[in-house]
C-alpha cells in the first residue's frame, strides 16, 4: 500500500484505490498491522487543497464503515504512534457465563464429542 499510494495519478485516484481497498469494512485497518499509519500518513501528508477536495471521497468511505470499526480505528488514532486495537477477541472482553450459554447449542449442530482414549489423555 505504501508504494501504491504515492504511485496514483493524483491524490484523487488514490483516494477511489482505498475506497475500492477497504470494500466497505474497516478490518483491514484494525488488524493489518501498520496499514491504519500508512493511510493516516498519507492523509496527513497532503495539502490543504488536495485534502478539501478529497474530503467528501473520504468521508463517503469511512461512512461505509460499521460504526464499531469506525470506532476502534478512532480510538487507535488517539493512541500515541496509532497503537494497535486489542478487539473484542481481547481478553478484556471475554466473558465466560456468555461463552458457556452458547455451549449447549454448539453441542446440538457439531453432535457429541467423541470419547477419549487414554492414548487422548497422554
Amino acid at each position: 500500500m505504501r508504494r501504491r499510494l504515492p504511485r496514483a495519478a493524483g491524490a484523487l485516484p488514490a483516494a477511489a484505490w482505498i475506497e475500492g481497498f477497504l470494500e466497505d469494512s474497516g478490518t483491514v485497518l484494525i488488524h493489518g498491522e501498520g496499514l491504519l499509519g500508512v493511510v493516516d500518513d498519507w492523509l496527513s501528508g497532503l495539502d490543504p487543497e488536495t485534502f478539501t477536495e478529497l474530503l467528501p471521497l473520504v468521508r463517503r468511505t469511512v461512512a461505509t464503515i460499521a460504526a464499531p470499526e469506525r470506532r476502534m480505528i478512532g480510538e487507535a488514532l488517539a493512541r500515541p504512534g496509532g497503537a494497535p486495537v486489542a478487539g473484542p477477541a481481547g481478553p478484556e472482553f471475554f466473558d465466560a457465563a456468555r461463552a458457556a450459554q452458547v455451549l449447549p447449542i454448539l453441542r446440538l449442530l457439531l453432535g457429541p464429542e467423541p470419547a477419549r482414549t487414554t492414548r487422548d489423555a497422554a
